[in-house]
């Protein structure tokens, strides 16, 4: 009996890191939703967003140039996985 990784089941990646002005983030079109949300350190949510019906491999834009230089992390949900990614934004 082993233990499942739940990370396992959602595929992303984010470039550039350290970001400037923008970030990409691919997803793995297997999921028919995502949530994502970007925290800074303290945990606050700075962004929110639902991606549906991705059939593909998905790209999103994101807009970081409003954000302070420092640590970040997206937070991805597929509605039974969730996955943490760290996000450096440096201008």
């Amino acid at each position: 009996m082993g233990i499942e990784n739940p990370e396992e089941n959602i595929e992303a990646s984010i470039y550039p890191n350290p970001a400037d002005n923008i970030i990409y983030l691919k997803l793995d079109g297997s999921q028919h939703t995502y949530e994502i949300q970007m925290l800074g350190l303290t945990g606050k949510v700075i962004m929110n967003r639902t991606i549906s019906n991705t059939t593909s491999d998905y790209i999103q834009q994101i807009n970081t140039g409003d954000l302070e230089n420092g640590f970040y992390f997206l937070k991805i949900t597929n509605g039974t996985n969730t996955i943490t990614r760290k996000l450096i934004v440096r201008h």
